[in-house]
């Protein structure tokens, strides 16, 4: 099989799986990470990164970007927008 998907197996055909494929994660050590992307947020980062970015955006400085700064930046960013424009 080239890959496994929930959406393409369905419910019943992935539960035949789910016990082999535990096993095979717990012998294997195979960790996941999740996130949830908020759209309204991403936008407005995603718009923070292309104006401060100093690796895009040749007139900032790299410490405006690649230090703990740009998250006080990024707030301050983030109150450009209302709900709508985000």
């Amino acid at each position: 099989m080239e890959r496994l998907h929930a959406n393409e197996l369905g419910v019943g055909r992935l539960s035949e799986v789910a016990l082999s494929l535990g096993r095979f994660a717990l012998k294997r050590d195979v960790r996941f990470s999740l996130y949830k992307v908020v759209k309204p947020d991403h936008a407005i980062i995603t718009f923070f990164d292309q104006v401060f970015d100093a690796g895009l955006n040749e007139a900032v400085r790299w410490d405006h970007y690649w230090t703990p700064l740009r998250y006080a930046v990024v707030v301050k960013v983030a109150h450009l927008f209302d709900e709508e424009t985000a």
